[in-house]
């Protein structure tokens, strides 16, 4: 519709309640409701206008409807129908400026049919639909949209069995700021299905599907356009002999996509998509079969697309599987996925990405009253890329996998395996100069077998590499890569004899880069074990490094660190006198003494007598 003025409003509310059963004799009772209210303001030829038409217009519309319907026995049975819809539509302002809008349709539904001291069926519908727009039609906007749904059924024997099922819908989208300009968007979706069923008499086979598609476009198709599309499917199938097999299976999907802003510059969409399916197959006595889907995407794309974009995407999976004998065997596997991608910031200069996946999966398979399987997966990456990608660049990605695996019988035999990996890569700097990379991976894996009142393994294995990079790429550069792997296993009856053996320990090093006919310098905050520096030397050497010299704080050099150190290619070792060292170099002629006594006096003296620190550092440049 392209007419200058208009303001139009369409609730339709269809409420279709079927109640078939036996009351006395036989009664068959079908009522359909229907409810649609169609408002155009703005047109005086249309409804009714309070006000100055030329300037200011208030118009309100309140429609009221009572439906009672009492049929049967007051003494026995009675069969009560009440329907109530209020629509008030309050249009107050200036129709070529700002307008008010507030829609409030509420109806409610109660169906009690049967005999009040046996069976009782009550249908209970309320729905409220509230519209507030308030503002500049040119300008500012701001839409509320309220619409909540419950439907509680309750059919069979109040002193036996009882069937419910409740449905509640939340959908609220606000649209706040200036059309042409900034537009803030928010879409929260809440689906809330239980189903209880039981036996009334036999058979019962209900089914319910609701299905709510609002479209909403605000703006100049030219320019500027705001859709809302919301559709949701709710589809309850209960089929079969309750006292036997019961087959359930819900089904819910909303979509909604809402595209905001001027397609040619700024465009806003959110894509919610959700399946949930839960199907009950089997005789409730005995075998039971629940898998629960539910998947959740949303994609939110906000900015001009020439410039900055943020991109959100969640996807959900939940996968709940029971099969088997309640009273025996239990198979249960939950899977659970979230991804979430967000890209902010100007596609030419700044990047901030985050990356999360996270995967549970719970398997329990057995006999609970004797053996036990339990496996759980989760794993979590995440990747974040903040900086300018022609200057400074910043990445963590840590993944997490955690697996817990419990086989035998609980009364006697236990095995558990735990692993975790936790990887982090972190880039901070400028690529066109320094870079510093830091990767830590460990994985722990304990696995004990065997009779806990007897024999126990555990195996313990931790992995750390650690990548430094640090120099300008143009010029030096030094990677160092630095792998342990420590195995420790205890094999034997606790109560008596333990034994511990350490496996493997390997250090893997690398070098990239033209460290030839270079001084290499390592440098640390304290040398102890010397053992990765002696192989770090021989790595460098073979690259054709003229000399390497190490430079550490903290000198321990405890053990036979003084040996290596003389034997190694290490050309030269500089330590402070922060901890005694004269017996190891005696030992190794390679060890020199810095000492740094004068310097921690006068830096005691300075503290104590409230002088400037700052000339103790005159010599040492900015940069450094």
């Amino acid at each position: 519709m392209s007419v200058v003025g208009l303001a139009i409003i369409v609730v339709s509310t269809v409420i279709s309640i079927s109640v078939v059963g036996d009351v006395s004799g036989r009664i068959a009772i079908i009522v359909v409701s229907t409810v649609i209210s169609i408002s155009v303001v703005g047109d005086v030829q249309c409804i009714s206008v309070v006000g100055d038409v030329s300037g200011r217009i208030a118009i309100i519309v309140v429609s009221t409807v009572i439906s009672i319907s009492v049929v049967g026995d007051v003494s026995g049975r009675i069969a009560i129908i009440v329907v109530s819809t209020v629509i008030s539509i309050s249009v107050v302002g200036d129709v070529s400026g700002r307008i008010a809008i507030i829609v409030v349709s509420t109806v409610i539904s109660i169906s009690v049919v049967g005999d009040v001291s046996g069976r009782i069926a009550i249908i209970v519908v309320s729905t409220v639909i509230s519209i507030s727009v308030v503002g500049d039609v040119s300008g500012r906007i701001a839409i509320i949209v309220v619409s909540i749904v419950i439907s509680i059924s309750v059919v069979g024997d109040v002193s036996g069995r009882i069937a419910i099922i409740v449905v509640s819908i939340v959908i609220s989208i606000s649209v706040v700021g200036d059309v042409s300009g900034r537009i803030a968007i928010i879409v929260v979706s809440t689906v809330i299905s239980i189903s209880v069923v039981g036996d009334v008499s036999g058979r019962i086979a209900i089914i319910v599907v609701s299905i709510v598609i609002s479209i909403s476009v605000v703006g100049d198709v030219s320019g500027r356009i705001a859709i809302i599309v919301v559709s949701t499917v709710i589809s309850i199938s209960v089929v079969g002999d309750v006292s036997g097999r019961i087959a359930i299976i819900v089904v819910s999907i909303v979509i909604s996509i809402s595209v905001v802003g001027d397609v040619s510059g700024r465009i806003a969409i959110i894509v919610v998509s959700t399946v949930i399916s839960i199907s009950v197959v089997g005789d409730v006595s005995g075998r039971i079969a629940i898998i629960v889907v539910s998947i959740v995407i949303s994609i939110s794309v906000v900015g001009d697309v020439s410039g900055r974009i943020a991109i959100i995407v969640v996807s959900i999976v939940i996968s709940i599987s029971v099969v088997g004998d309640v009273s025996g065997r239990i198979a249960i596997i939950v899977v659970s996925i979230v991804i979430s991608i967000s890209v902010v910031g100007d596609v030419s200069g700044r990047i901030a990405i985050i990356v999360v996946s996270t995967v549970i999966s719970i398997s329990v398979v057995g006999d609970v009253s004797g053996r036990i399987a339990i496996i759980v997966v989760s794993i979590v990456i995440s990747i974040s890329v903040v900086g300018d990608v022609s200057g400074r660049i910043a990445i963590i990605v840590v993944s997490t996998v955690i697996s817990i695996s419990v086989v035998g019988d609980v009364s006697g035999r236990i095995a558990i395996i735990v692993v975790s990996i936790v990887i982090s890569i972190s880039v901070v700097g400028d690529v066109s100069g320094r870079i510093a990379i830091i990767v830590v991976s460990i994985v722990i894996s304990i696995s004990v077998v065997g009779d806990v009142s007897g024999r126990i393994a555990i195996i313990v294995v931790s992995i750390v590499i650690s990548i430094s990079v640090v120099g300008d790429v143009s010029g030096r550069i030094a990677i160092i890569v630095v792998s342990i792997v420590i195995s420790i296993s205890v094999v034997g009856d606790v109560s008596g004899r333990i034994a511990i053996i350490v496996v493997s320990i390997v250090i893997s090093i690398s070098v990239v880069g033209d460290v030839s006919g270079r001084i290499a310098i390592i440098v640390d905050d304290m040398i102890d074990d010397v053992v990765s520096f002696v192989k770090i030397a021989e790595v460098l050497k073979e690259r054709g490094a003229y000399k390497v010299f190490v430079m550490a704080t903290h000198g321990l050099l405890s053990s036979d660190a003084p040996r290596l150190i003389e034997e190694s290619c290490i050309d030269e070792v500089v330590v402070t006198n922060t901890v005694p060292h004269e017996i190891q170099k005696m030992q190794c002629h390679k060890i020199k003494t810095v000492d740094i006594s004068v310097m921690l006096s006068e830096a005691i003296r300075r503290i104590h007598n409230n002088e400037s620190m700052s000339y103790l550092f005159r010599n040492i440049a900015l940069e450094d």
